[in-house]
């Protein structure tokens, strides 16, 4: 299995990651996690701000990947990435 965070939407609806097995099928996980409320440096990017200083209050919306989200999406995909590997391996 491979797994792997997808680019930023338009309108976010959750940090989707998409996990390919080894049946030719995908399954795709979508991860909403607002925790502390603070922009990932993704999607600051995806907003065109050069950094989470600017945004401070102007946040009035839930649509918006957090940095907590991040975390726990990219934790995910790490975690399946090494364990795939380890199968491979054999370790």
């Amino acid at each position: 299995m491979i797994a792997r965070m997808l680019p930023l939407k338009d309108k976010y609806y959750g940090t989707e990651i998409i996990i390919d097995t080894t049946l030719e099928e995908s399954i795709v996980l979508n991860i909403w996690i607002m925790g502390n409320w603070k922009p990932s440096l993704r999607q600051l990017a995806a907003w065109d701000y050069p950094t989470p200083d600017i945004v401070g209050d102007m946040i009035c919306d839930s649509h918006f990947e957090s940095e907590d989200c991040y975390n726990v999406s990219k934790f995910i995909v790490n975690a399946i990435n090494e364990k795939s590997a380890k199968e491979v391996l054999k370790i």
